[in-house]
C-alpha cells in the first residue's frame, strides 16, 4: 500500500507542481490561521517517518442531530516551513475509493519542489468509517478471501455465485452499518472537508484528489465555490454518470490500455516470454486465467488473476513490477 500510494502520487506530481507552485505576485491567502484541531505526534511508524502530526476531530454524525452520535475523523498533517509571507495555505487530500484511506496522503508533499511543499500545509484524513476514523464499518472481513469465482458468468452457476455473494454482503453491510450507514454519503464527506477546513481557521482550501476524490472536489466546489482557492481534480469522474454507468465507462478504458500493455509486453520479449506480438501476449496471459478459472491455484484463483492485472490498466510506471 505505501508504494501504491507513493507511485500514483508520482504521476500527477506534475500537475501538482503547476497547479500549487507559489506565484510570483500571488500572496498567500492569510498569514497562517490558528488551529482549532490539537495537533499531536502520531502513533502509527509511517506517519511518523513522513514526518506528519495527528489529531481528532469530532464531527455531527447526522447534521440535522448536532446533539446525537459523533464521528471521529483522523486527520494529518505535514506543516508548512516557509514564512508566513510565503504561506499558501492548507491542501486537503483525497485519494479516492470512495473510501480510500487517505491519512498518508500528505507524503505526496515529498515528491514535490522544495518551495511548493514548504508553502503548504499537506493535510489528509480517513474518511467516515475507514481507518482510524471511528466508528469504523467492517461489513464482511472475509468477503474479498480466496478463491472467488471467476468475475466472467461463463455459466448460470457463477452468475448466481456473484449474485448471492453480492446481496448477502449488502445485507451484513445492513447489519454492521447501525446509524453510520446512513450518513456515509459524498455529501456528508464534504461536510467533513468542511469542518475541517473551519477546525484549520481557514477561509479557504486548496485540495488535491483523484478518481472518486475529484468527484468529492466537484461537489466541495459546487456547494462551496467561495471556499476553493486552488483545486486539482485527476483522472475526472462524470457526475452525470456515477455510479454503474461510470464503472463500465471504466472497464471500456482500462480493456484499451491493457491491450497496450500486452504490445509493451511483447517489445520486451526477451525480458517477459510471454509472446513477440499483442495477440500472443494475449492469448498467453487469458490462457492463463482460464485454466485458474477451471483449476485454481492454492489460494489463487481466474479473479485474483484478474485483480493482480488490473493496476496495468490505470498507470503505465507499474508495468515493469
Amino acid at each position: 500500500m505505501r508504494t501504491t500510494r507513493r507511485t500514483m502520487a508520482a504521476l500527477a506530481s506534475a500537475a501538482v507542481v503547476a497547479a500549487l507552485v507559489p506565484l510570483a505576485g500571488s500572496p498567500a491567502t492569510a498569514a497562517p490561521a490558528q488551529s482549532g484541531i490539537a495537533w499531536h505526534d502520531c502513533d502509527n511508524p509511517f506517519y511518523v517517518e513522513l514526518g506528519l502530526q495527528c489529531a481528532t476531530l469530532d464531527v455531527a454524525m447526522d447534521p440535522a442531530r448536532p446533539s446525537g452520535p459523533v464521528v471521529h475523523l483522523a486527520v494529518t498533517r505535514r506543516a508548512h516551513t516557509a514564512a508566513a509571507a510565503d504561506y499558501q495555505g492548507v491542501v486537503l487530500i483525497n485519494p479516492g475509493g470512495p473510501g480510500g484511506s487517505g491519512a498518508a496522503m500528505p507524503f505526496i508533499s515529498y515528491l514535490l519542489p522544495d518551495d511548493v511543499a514548504a508553502a503548504y500545509d499537506w493535510i489528509g484524513w480517513d474518511p467516515r468509517g475507514v481507518g482510524d476514523t471511528t466508528p469504523t464499518l467492517s461489513c464482511d472481513p472475509s468477503y474479498f478471501d480466496p478463491v472467488r469465482p471467476p468475475y466472467e458468468p461463463f455459466g448460470h452457476g457463477i452468475e448466481r455465485a456473484w449474485l448471492t455473494r453480492s446481496s448477502t454482503y449488502a445485507a451484513a453491510c445492513d447489519a454492521a452499518g447501525g446509524d453510520l450507514l446512513e450518513h456515509m454519503s459524498t455529501l456528508d464527506n464534504v461536510r467533513d472537508m468542511d469542518s475541517i477546513r473551519v477546525a484549520l481557521g481557514q477561509e479557504k482550501i486548496n485540495y488535491y484528489g483523484y478518481s472518486y476524490g475529484t468527484y468529492l472536489g466537484q461537489l466541495y466546489a459546487t456547494l462551496h465555490p467561495d471556499r476553493v482557492r486552488r483545486m486539482i481534480l485527476d483522472s475526472n469522474v462524470r457526475p452525470s454518470r456515477v455510479w454503474e454507468q461510470f464503472n463500465l465507462d471504466q472497464n471500456v478504458a482500462l480493456q484499451k490500455v491493457l491491450r497496450v500493455w500486452f504490445g509493451w509486453i511483447a517489445s520486451y520479449d526477451s525480458v517477459y516470454h510471454l509472446g513477440t506480438t499483442a495477440r500472443q501476449v494475449e492469448r498467453t496471459v487469458m490462457g492463463a486465467r482460464a485454466r485458474l478459472a477451471r483449476t485454481p491455484a492454492p489460494g489463487f484463483g481466474a479473479a485474483e488473476f484478474t485483480d493482480a492485472l488490473l493496476a496495468a490498466g490505470y498507470n503505465q510506471f507499474s508495468w515493469p513490477g
